[in-house]
């Protein structure tokens, strides 16, 4: 774990510098704008379609869609004036910038040089796949004297990569897996000797934090596990059934009526997109019974609710349509939600319908310079008009779903992702300071430290020797060495002292700390040893196992049927020994064990 390889000096530690900003935190408000900022905000954030003007912008669009100068400005400054130097002082040390997305790294970038013009066009550079030199600048970032300096990262610096020299990381992004958390963490952990010059070592290196990881990860220690995602052509799969089942259900039943239509139609497309599903696919042959069964058109007659788990579970995780436009799909989705919305007559329908009139507005803006625009402007000007929604049933919502939903290419084409540049001002809400970094969120890395250290001042105590010379205890030795590293330990209760022990007996924690005496290890088999001549992988398997038991203290028998002792052999001890003589051995090993605790 993190604060035993910090407190055994195999891993530098981390600085958590907190950047606590506005904008990142609380996201922006129209009504905190100064009067110029306003005016900037009215041009950019309004409704097309009813020219409303925005009221806030949630801190989850900041460097996502809406790149603020003054934001980045102001985590650029923190991280150049508090960060590690080295040459004296006078630089910034080895830093990565791990960025959200490329168009995020390239306006970190622009930012940088826009700050900080008299530094050279390599000093800090974008690392991502976007770079066809990214292997090149990678290896150039690996060299102690040459640039880049800081790399802004998107993905490709966050794992595998080994820079010792790297003093600096800047969080400019959220990150939810805890693995990848501790991954991006072991970015600066590397030990580096005369970093800072002739035997001035890395002690620490500083991680500034933009986007409040370490607090989400102090209440979350395992992250945000994530399970099982469904693409949109399963969502809408699954959504066009439960239309169908509302329509069969509670919709119009004649054979004639606009409800019996449009479920006879909707069918007709999950029909196909079954029957479409190739039955020598491997994950369809593990649920190929329902396939066959939903490709035959009449079993779309009558469908209920068990028919919706069955094909929920076994058909729609199938359904894929590579051939359609992402963007067309994001739309055929948007709209069988609208008519469930308006089937329900829930109050989600006026979003829709929102979205999809922004989308009819901004088309019939462009409509002069696209002749498939000219073509939809009828249907298109019709979503615009309240009279049309009056009346609006599922069958009229799906013949403009047909009419325009090739048309979504091209909104989306014309209004990208809605990326917005603005310098509105930020605000720093919190001192910037330098604060200690426990290691296992909130666990207590110091304290096991001192502990480790209070074992190893007190090798001579009588009962730590015994431990490590594998040597019988009593239940009273235990207990005064208990009280004795109890109250030395600086731990505020006993609970908290058992804590720091890892679950393990003390007795185990205290010969994992020191090991056993050599000697004493292969004196505990001296007696096998004597007995009979054994083949130079046998002594070298024993010898291996005596080590082991030198540096940790203790082999746990399972241990020996697995890495490392299966160099030896693919089945361990029962591959190098007989079966009697692997017996012995773990007996050895179980007495050895078992001398660190009280029976």
């Amino acid at each position: 774990e993190y604060h035993v390889a910090v407190a055994d000096e195999y891993l530098t530690p981390v600085k958590k510098v907190p950047l606590e900003l506005k904008f990142p935190s609380q996201g922006i408000r129209y009504s905190e704008l100064t009067e110029e900022e306003k005016r900037e905000w009215e041009l950019k954030f309004y409704d097309p379609a009813s020219g409303r003007i925005m009221e806030e912008i949630d801190s989850g669009a900041i460097n996502q869609w809406l790149f603020n100068k003054d934001t980045v400005d102001k985590v650029l400054q923190t991280f150049m004036d508090f960060g590690h130097k080295v040459e004296g002082n006078e630089k910034i040390g080895k830093s990565i910038v791990f960025a959200r997305s490329h168009k995020h790294a390239e306006f970190i970038l622009e930012r940088f040089y826009a700050l900080y013009p008299h530094y050279g066009a390599h000093f800090a550079q974008v690392i991502d796949n976007y770079d066809k030199n990214a292997e090149k600048t990678i290896l150039d970032f690996k060299i102690k004297d040459k640039n880049p300096q800081i790399a802004i990262s998107v993905d490709m610096l966050d794992t595998g990569i080994d820079v010792p020299e790297i003093l600096n990381l800047v969080f400019f992004k959220p990150v939810y897996s805890a693995a990848k958390f501790w991954q991006m963490l072991g970015r600066g952990t590397r030990l580096c000797k005369d970093i800072f010059g002739p035997m001035d070592d890395k002690t620490d290196f500083y991680v500034f934090d933009v986007c409040r990881n370490f607090e989400f990860f102090a209440q979350n220690p395992e992250g945000i596990i994530p399970g099982k995602s469904s693409s949109l052509s399963e969502t809408t799969f699954n959504a066009r059934v439960e239309l169908i089942y509302l329509l069969q259900t509670q919709g119009d039943p004649l054979p004639e009526s606009e409800d019996y239509e449009l479920a006879r139609s909707m069918g007709e497309i999950l029909q196909k997109q079954t029957g479409d599903l190739d039955p020598n696919g491997f994950e369809v042959r593990l649920h190929l019974r329902q396939v066959e069964h939903y490709s035959k058109a009449e079993n779309w007659n009558h469908i209920r609710e068990s028919h919706m788990r069955e094909l929920a579970e076994h058909v729609a995780p199938l359904i894929s349509n590579d051939e359609t436009n992402e963007l067309v799909k994001r739309f055929d989705l948007m709209m069988v939600k609208l008519q469930l919305a308006l089937f329900r007559n829930e109050n989600a329908q006026q979003g829709y319908v929102e979205r999809l009139q922004t989308m009819a507005a901004e088309l019939l803006r462009k409509s002069e310079d696209v002749p498939e625009i000219v073509k939809k402007k009828d249907i298109l000007s019709s979503v615009l008009q309240p009279e049309f929604w009056v009346l609006a049933s599922m069958s009229a919502i799906e013949k403009v779903r047909l009419e325009i939903r090739d048309l979504s290419k091209l909104i989306e084409q014309e209004t990208g992702k809605g990326i917005f540049y603005t310098n509105f001002t930020d605000e720093i809400t919190a001192p910037v300071t330098i604060q200690e970094f426990s290691g296992n969120f909130g666990s207590y890395g110091s304290l096991y430290a001192r502990l480790k250290k209070i074992i190893k001042d007190n090798e001579n105590n009588i009962t730590i020797h015994r431990l490590h010379t594998n040597q019988p205890i009593t239940a009273s030795e235990l207990d005064e060495l208990d009280r004795m590293l109890f109250e030395q330990s600086g731990a505020q209760t006993h609970a908290e002292f058992k804590k720091l022990l890892g679950e393990k007996p003390l007795g185990v924690f205290v010969r994992s700390i020191l090991g056993m005496d050599s000697h004493s290890a292969r004196e505990a088999f001296s007696e096998f040893l004597s007995h009979g001549p054994l083949s130079s992988v046998q002594i070298q398997f024993v010898n291996d196992l005596i080590r082991q038991l030198t540096l940790d203290g203790k082999v746990k028998p399972e241990m020996l049927f697995e890495q490392p002792f299966t160099k030896f052999h693919q089945e361990g001890i029962a591959g190098v020994f007989p079966l009697d003589t692997s017996k012995k051995i773990i007996e050895i090993v179980k007495d050895v064990n078992g001398r660190a605790v009280v029976g």
